[in-house]
């Protein structure tokens, strides 16, 4: 079996046939049908951590496996392919067999076969505006590993180049380095903020503009309760607060602290001025 796979319809579907999984004749990828399946993805919450498992923690745990066998140097080098493979072939928090992922583990390929079948079923359906469409299964799977390793990956890649950004307003004796173990898994923090020392400091999830744009959305809404409960933890543990961290479109930086009840879109800070506040308190502590 090849290793590693990239991110084409090609690329996919050697991955599913190498994995006996299906076989099937596609030329490229359905771009539109892709994107009308936005809102069926959202609005069913088919990217809830009960669905899809810990993939976001999996990715770190890629990233830092191929320093460790020397095929890179650092986690920014991780590459799409080395990601398909470590998630299919290598990683421990992954299994064949598993029926029903729960957050401990990526979701297995015979729930990504249900939850494309799924998905088949609900553009049948229609949308909350009654759109409806039909997509073949090699279609609806194919999104779902979109949706599910791909987007993982450019998020991934997008948690490093917002941490280098926040990096140059911070202290010279602070870190910002990514979060591991049950603080990603448990906390839904994807960075930390530490002294040189390694005293806690704060906690960063980083967000794409559209979370806070798309506040009046339900699902963004729900997901962000359920954050919130999450930051919650991690915040009690190490006696900090956490906050959100968006980069635009043009570089600039905003954040808004996670707690409850509060209106991410009416509550965003240009500059980073709340987390550099903190910061600054909790350095005088």
């Amino acid at each position: 079996m090849t290793n590693g796979y990239v991110s084409t319809y090609d690329g996919r579907l050697k991955l599913r046939n190498d994995l006996n999984l299906i076989t099937c004749k596609c030329s490229s990828t359905p771009t539109n049908k892709f994107n009308a399946t936005n809102r069926l993805w959202n609005d069913n919450y088919f990217n809830a951590a009960s669905r899809i498992g810990c993939v976001s923690s999996i990715i770190k745990d890629a990233a830092y496996y191929y320093i460790q066998t020397k095929e890179n140097n650092n986690i920014a080098d991780l590459t799409l392919d080395q990601f398909y493979n470590y998630y299919f072939f290598i990683s421990p928090l992954y299994r064949l067999d598993i029926n029903v992922p729960d957050e401990l583990c990526g979701i297995s390929l015979k729930e990504m076969n249900n939850l494309a079948l799924e998905l088949k079923e609900t553009a049948l359906k229609g949308d909350r505006f009654g759109n409806k469409f039909d997509l073949t299964f090699e279609e609806a799977f194919d999104f779902v590993l979109i949706r599910v390793l791909d987007q993982t990956y450019e998020g991934f890649q997008n948690e490093l180049d917002t941490a280098k950004e926040i990096a140059k307003y911070l202290p010279s004796n602070c870190l910002i380095i990514p979060s591991i173990g049950a603080d990603d898994k448990d906390s839904g923090i994807d960075l930390y903020v530490v002294t040189k020392s390694n005293k806690m400091l704060s906690g960063i999830q980083v967000k794409p503009m559209s979370f806070f744009s798309g506040f009046d959305k339900d699902y963004i809404r729900r997901a962000k309760r359920e954050h919130d409960d999450k930051h919650a933890l991690f915040n009690q543990k190490y006696n900090v607060k956490s906050f959100y961290v968006v980069k635009d479109t043009d570089g600039k930086l905003y954040n808004v602290e996670s707690k409850p009840n509060v209106n991410l879109k009416e509550n965003l800070q240009d500059n980073l001025n709340g987390l550099l506040q903190e910061i600054e308190n909790r350095l005088k502590m």
